[in-house]
């Protein structure tokens, strides 16, 4: 994982922000795997807060909202398009719908994140 999480860093928990990911070439997601919140070790990850709910949008068009746990496992959410088929796409965003509050810190954390699929032809 990373040494250093991406954090919203505006004031309060951040809902309504959003990281997004760029593709150099359009991509036929298929599945998204996330490490939520800072994971440098137990103490941070509670001290900080963690995305309790996303939106995924692609191409910002929302595709499916993600619940996710509050856990320092990674954690998978499969994108099924047409046919059963991944969501084909030039970027990806997650958009922090809600959170989990951490102890002291009101910055929401997110450690990496991984998009798996194949380009497209």
């Amino acid at each position: 994982l990373l040494a250093q999480p991406w954090c919203e860093g505006t004031d309060g928990p951040g809902k309504g922000e959003w990281l997004q990911l760029d593709f150099s070439a359009p991509l036929e997601i298929t599945a998204i795997m996330l490490a939520n919140g800072y994971q440098s070790g137990d103490y941070l990850f509670v001290l900080n807060n963690r995305v309790q709910t996303a939106s995924i949008l692609a191409d910002d068009e929302w595709i499916a909202e993600w619940d996710l746990l509050d856990s320092r496992d990674w954690q998978t959410y499969s994108v099924t398009g047409e046919n059963s088929q991944g969501v084909v796409a030039n970027s990806l965003k997650l958009v922090i719908e809600e959170t989990i509050d951490g102890w002291e810190f009101d910055d929401t954390c997110i450690a990496e994140v991984q998009v798996w699929g194949k380009p497209v032809p």
